[in-house]
């Protein structure tokens, strides 16, 4: 098999020009050392992709893995063929009628994928390849290698992986157990590209067990090809073939239930090495920012809007103007987020964010809801106020409208706070003085355009407190005393 070194850190422009290579190899002759060998390149690439896709919507990644993967998946038919040949002969003697019919449908087979391989090869666009490789490395390296970002990434793909190894040994289908396969090959993915640290105690663990449901998976297209074909000429041939293949199958099955069940399981191992507790909400959070960096051409704009919103929101609480049921992490988050519609270029960045929060992945630890109160609060910090002539709010429960509405509130006023991003405003504070809220801004000029804006953004937080609500520039504390 063609072999080269792997590089000490997974880096996306080594696996785009190896697949480049790899695919002159393949070209040369389609046999099953250069097709795999092609396919681990592209795969990789691909993973990649998959994985950034979450943190970062830029349409290239989606572009590249669209490229690869019709290229990939003829590679894989082909691949499979080979494959189902190789067991034929593994477990059928050379005079078997049962062997020379399936060896005779592979060969047929491999013949007609190999023009249709050949050709997806011979047309692929390698220009634009490189182009994508260029691209797509800059961003790929601005997250780390072992960062909490991928370290929450793992977390979610061990989550899913772990929920289908619970409903195959339940359901103890061929479907369950190829979904499995598909899962764990995933958590795998994610750990061998980003986690190099983890990689290098759980690599080879995660390797037998994807070639153990893997080969479930080949033996159980064997039978149905098999089968298929109407291989057995007779029913005592039907038997030894079915009997052959079940001891296969049950031989792997019991080596995979030796590893992941019972105290000793690697899954018990594995969620040990990722996030725990308060290391799940630091890695999301990170997470969000990290996605939100990608998408906001002013990132350090929507971190200190975070800041002044938290400082806000709990001088607000303090006050007993809002009561704090309003988680503090789903307000930030908001914050975090508002601008990412930018991305979009489109006038109505507000809408467009409130789109992008969407379709993101749940942090772990929220509802569906949560996710939904923090896309309309990003919504709502500029444009029109919340009103339930808008559908996605109207179809809220009444509490969870009113936290949107004070998270918009909270949102609008420390928005117009850095209005003009330069990061004069760093600290707020609250009071209550008689019918009338008093925000203190250090740093706040009250004249000037600014002024204006911070006027319109006070608006929300008045009506949804009922109360006039008085911005104005940090007092030493003597004016202070002498306004009480």
């Amino acid at each position: 098999m063609h072999s080269a070194a792997t590089p000490k850190r997974v880096d996306l422009k080594y696996w785009m020009a190896r697949a480049s290579l790899e695919m002159d190899n393949a070209l040369t002759q389609l046999a099953p050392d250069p097709v795999h060998d092609l396919r681990v390149a592209l795969r990789r690439c691909r993973s990649i992709a998959s994985s950034f896709r979450t943190i970062d919507f830029h349409p290239s990644w989606r572009r590249m893995d669209r490229a690869a993967r019709s290229v990939f998946r003829q590679l894989g038919e082909l691949r499979d063929v080979q494959v189902l040949a190789d067991w034929v002969r593994k477990l059928g003697a050379p005079d078997d009628p049962v062997t020379g019919v399936l060896l005779g449908f592979c060969a047929r087979r491999e013949a007609e994928l190999r023009s249709s391989v050949t050709l997806a090869l011979t047309r692929f666009n390698r220009d634009r390849w490189s182009y994508w490789s260029e691209k797509l490395s800059a961003r790929f390296e601005r997250v780390p290698a072992e960062g909490l970002v991928f370290q929450c990434l793992a977390l979610h793909r061990y989550a899913d992986a772990h929920e289908l190894h619970r409903a195959a040994l339940r359901n103890r289908t061929k479907v369950a157990f190829h979904e499995l396969r598909i899962g764990l090959k995933k958590f795998r993915y994610v750990v061998e590209n980003f986690l190099p640290e983890r990689h290098r105690q759980w690599g080879k663990k995660l390797k037998e067990l994807q070639d153990l449901l893997g080969e479930v998976h080949d033996l159980d297209v064997l039978w149905a090809t098999a089968l298929k074909q109407r291989a057995f000429a007779s029913p005592l041939a039907r038997e030894r073939w079915q009997q052959c293949i079940e001891s296969e199958r049950s031989r792997r099955l019991a080596r995979y239930r030796e590893l992941m069940t019972g105290r000793d399981s690697l899954w018990r191992e594995w969620r040990r090495g990722l996030p725990q507790g308060g290391g799940i909400r630091r890695a999301e959070h990170q997470r969000l920012k990290t996605w939100a960096a990608f998408l906001d051409p002013d990132f350090e704009h929507s971190q200190r809007v975070a800041r002044l919103a938290r400082q806000l929101h709990q001088g607000l609480v303090q006050a007993r103007v809002f009561d704090g049921s309003a988680p503090a992490s789903l307000l930030e988050a908001a914050a975090l987020l508002h601008d990412v519609g930018r991305s979009s270029g489109e006038r109505s960045r507000h809408k467009a964010s409130r789109r992008l929060i969407a379709r993101m992945v749940l942090p772990a630890g929220w509802l569906p809801l949560d996710l939904q109160v923090v896309a309309l609060a990003a919504r709502y910090h500029r444009g029109a106020l919340p009103s339930t002539r808008h559908k996605r709010f109207a179809a809220l429960p009444s509490r969870l409208q009113n936290r949107v509405r004070q998270m918009a509130a909270v949102l609008r006023l420390a928005d117009a706070l850095d209005s003009r991003h330069d990061g004069a405003v760093r600290l707020l504070s609250v009071r209550r003085a008689g019918d009338r809220l008093i925000v203190e801004a250090k740093g706040f000029a009250e004249e000037g355009a600014a002024a204006e804006r911070v006027a319109a953004g006070r608006y929300l937080l008045e009506r949804t407190s009922g109360l006039p609500v008085l911005v104005r520039g940090a007092q030493p504390r003597s004016s202070r005393a002498s306004t009480r």
